[in-house]
């Protein structure tokens, strides 16, 4: 009942750990299921682990210490290069995204350009037709106070 009256919230992940990015992402080799990462505490200092935690997996519990799983991680993410055509593609999909992008701009400012032309000339005939009107109601109370008329 609390949730209707006043909104309901997310639910702040537990183990969601900025120490351990890969948390999630990678996946147990023997199972598949995802690792979790966690602290293990040593006789002076805690140690940085990820490791499987499924029931029935052959490798549950077994750590892999952090920086190692890190590192391979970085290592593979550097050996990962797109192909020559892969990149000639990218450009070719940027640049008719940008020429499409310029024939909107193009097309925007010459509709622009009339509608500014259309009004030079709308307001060119009002002034035409005000100057060569004789009914004196019809002229704006500024040109009849000041004289003009």
């Amino acid at each position: 009942m609390r949730n209707l009256k006043e909104g309901a919230r997310p639910i702040a992940r537990a183990d969601f750990f900025p120490d351990f990015p890969l948390c999630g992402h990678v996946h147990c080799g023997a199972c598949g299921n995802a690792m979790t990462g966690a602290w293990s505490k040593g006789k002076y200092k805690h140690y940085a682990y990820y490791r499987c935690e499924s029931l029935g997996c052959s490798q549950k519990s077994k750590s892999i210490p952090k920086a190692r799983l890190e590192d391979g991680f970085e290592d593979v993410l550097k050996s990962l290069q797109p192909t020559k055509h892969l990149v000639d593609l990218a450009i070719a999909m940027f640049k008719d995204a940008w020429n499409g992008r310029l024939e909107l701009a193009k097309a925007d400012r010459a509709e622009w350009a009339r509608q500014v032309k259309a009004a030079d000339e709308s307001s060119l005939e009002l002034v035409d037709r005000m100057v060569e009107t004789k009914n004196t109601e019809l002229l704006p109370n500024v040109w009849t106070v000041s004289g003009v008329i």
